[in-house]
């Protein structure tokens, strides 16, 4: 009696253990916020909206460079008070550079984040969409220090990425 009870709960652990085991797979996160096709969208609409301002500001940064070359050139021709004059100027036009620069950054931050947000809401929606079509339990992402390793097999991060850019196709048609 005791060896059919024991045969019984072995039977009944060993069927109840392969019905908890589910399908698990991962993604990266980041090469879908850098490869997929929304992404490479954005970066072409950030050069498009801020390379023409990049590009102003490079330009007076040189400008600053080779005036202050030129100053170092001629100091010892030029009197006293027209080398002071210079360098107020010079100085004057580093401050509005440095602003220039800083305001740029904060104009791209700010674009960025917005950007950055709107990617990683598609990523979450493609990545549930893949993981109830294909019927995964858990998929985790390789981009956080929490995965310490997982089979290649267990990549899903492609089949993910058709999915989002199949989701911002869908969108950018509306």
């Amino acid at each position: 009696m005791r060896k059919i009870l024991f045969l019984t709960l072995v039977l009944l652990v060993a069927s109840v253990v392969p019905a908890a085991a589910g399908k698990f797979g991962y993604i990266d996160s980041m090469t879908l916020a850098t490869e997929s096709e929304p992404a490479k969208a954005a970066q072409e609409k950030m050069k498009g909206d801020f390379g023409a301002e990049a590009k102003t500001v490079e330009n007076l940064a040189k400008d600053l460079e080779k005036k202050m070359q030129e100053l170092q050139v001629q100091a010892a021709a030029l009197s006293e008070a027209a080398r002071e004059d210079k360098k107020v100027e010079l100085l004057r036009m580093r401050r509005d550079v440095e602003d220039k620069q800083r305001a740029l950054a904060r104009k791209v931050q700010a674009a960025n984040e917005s950007v950055r947000k709107s990617i990683s809401t598609m990523i979450l929606m493609a990545t549930q969409d893949f993981a109830k079509k294909n019927q995964y339990d858990i998929i985790f992402d390789r981009s956080y220090p929490s995965m310490v390793h997982a089979e290649p097999a267990l990549d899903v991060t492609k089949e993910v990425m058709v999915e989002l850019n199949r989701i911002y196709r869908e969108n950018k048609k509306k």
